[in-house]
């Protein structure tokens, strides 16, 4: 993680920060972002259908409603 960190502030000349936060993902994420000022959050989502969404709740869902002062940049990864 940090060597993939230092070689995209590198490349792309911005600021990465990264922290390892124990709790509710969404939570700590917003509160960790509103703590350090972050303008955006990027986040990834796999998918995982309505079904578990409804059971489950979005990671990526809880984010985007949280997010009082960051703009929300939602990302879909696909599986090969």
């Amino acid at each position: 993680l940090e060597k993939m960190a230092k070689e995209l502030s590198e490349i792309h000349e911005i600021n990465i920060e990264y922290q390892v936060l124990q709790g509710d993902p969404a939570e700590e994420l917003t509160r960790y972002a509103e703590e350090k000022g972050c303008d955006l959050i990027i986040v990834g989502r796999r998918g995982a259908g309505k079904l578990g969404r409804l059971l489950l709740g979005s990671v990526s869902e809880k984010v985007v409603k949280l997010a009082k002062k960051a703009d929300v940049l939602v990302v879909e990864i696909y599986e090969v």
